[in-house]
């Protein structure tokens, strides 16, 4: 959670008049301000989680589709590295734990856990919720569309948090971790 939001707060703070003040850096660095309870709860339930965004008010399109993209970014290479790890460190293929030892088992769940957390988490970023990246994306593009999600922004939560209960999520992130153990790259 805090990797996906704390580069977007730094690209938000050095790209903005925010660093012109004494303080900008104490405001980005209290990484408490990015973990979200609901979303700590859900990651650890359904590897599902969402962060809680620093509160950007961008007026310049650019800047909010960069930070989108960003987020984005985070999230993919969070996945690839965790994933690359998996495959060229413990030398998996599937997701079937590999070593023995308490030590070496524990690294290696932590390892699939940050994979599967960080899939689910793209994931989630791709429904068009407001604070999400996808909205950061669509009104970087569109302040018109952005707008409508804005409208339709209690019906778009509904339909994630069904996503969520039923385990589609989970299950899509699982599915690309597999995906990718299973490739020959």
């Amino acid at each position: 959670m805090v990797l996906h939001e704390f580069p977007k707060a730094v690209y938000y703070c050095i790209s903005s008049e925010i660093r012109t003040s004494k303080d900008w850096w104490k405001k980005i660095i209290c990484l408490h301000r990015y973990i979200d309870p609901i979303g700590m709860v859900l990651a650890v339930v359904s590897y599902a989680g969402f962060s809680k965004p620093l509160m950007f008010r961008v007026q310049n399109q650019k800047k909010n589709f960069r930070m989108g993209i960003i987020g984005f970014l985070c999230l993919l290479v969070t996945c690839f590295f965790s994933v690359a790890v998996l495959k060229y460190y413990y030398g998996m293929q599937n997701l079937s734990v590999t070593v023995t030892g308490f030590s070496a088992i524990t690294a290696e769940l932590f390892w699939i856990y940050m994979a599967a957390l960080s899939a689910g988490m793209f994931l989630i970023n791709l429904f068009p919720v407001s604070i999400f990246d996808m909205g950061l994306c669509i009104a970087g593009v569109s302040s018109r569309h952005y707008l409508g999600i804005i409208k339709n922004d209690m019906l778009i939560k509904v339909i994630l948090m069904l996503a969520i209960a039923m385990g589609v999520i989970r299950y899509f992130a699982f599915g690309i971790v597999k995906l990718m153990l299973a490739s020959p790259f």
